[in-house]
């Protein structure tokens, strides 16, 4: 059987307890980005830890960030271009990037402040 255990709720089929044991070897695993193998009462489970691509930040659609960009996508990373120009960040050559049309600070503060990125105006 499996369960998702998150915020202290447990879902799926397994009647499984969030303990604070389990939330232990949970958050070790989280912190070790590793998937592991825990005793815990008695029960042997396995720990999957979903963690979320690393996110690279790219200031200024300019002509060095579009392979830049390409290079961090086919690196496995989640791109966001940040530029205050819409029409820079929304062109060509900037395919599977999150284009921010924002002013950096801002863009930056509300990306570290969410796991979700801001919505361009």
């Amino acid at each position: 059987a499996q369960s998702l255990i998150a915020a202290g709720e447990t879902f799926g089929a397994g009647n499984l307890p969030a303990t604070p044991e389990l939330a232990n070897a949970a958050n070790a695993a989280i912190d070790q980005d590793a998937c592991r193998i825990e005793e815990i009462d008695g029960r042997r489970l396995f720990i999957h830890v979903f963690s979320p691509p690393p996110r690279l930040i790219i200031v200024g659609a300019v002509h060095i960030a579009q392979p830049l960009a390409q290079m961090a996508r086919i690196a496995g990373y989640s791109v966001f271009l940040v530029d205050p120009r819409p029409a820079f960040v929304e062109r060509d050559g900037f395919a599977g990037t999150t284009p921010i049309a924002s002013w950096p600070d801002e863009a930056i503060t509300d990306l570290a402040s969410t796991a979700e990125p801001p919505s361009s105006p």
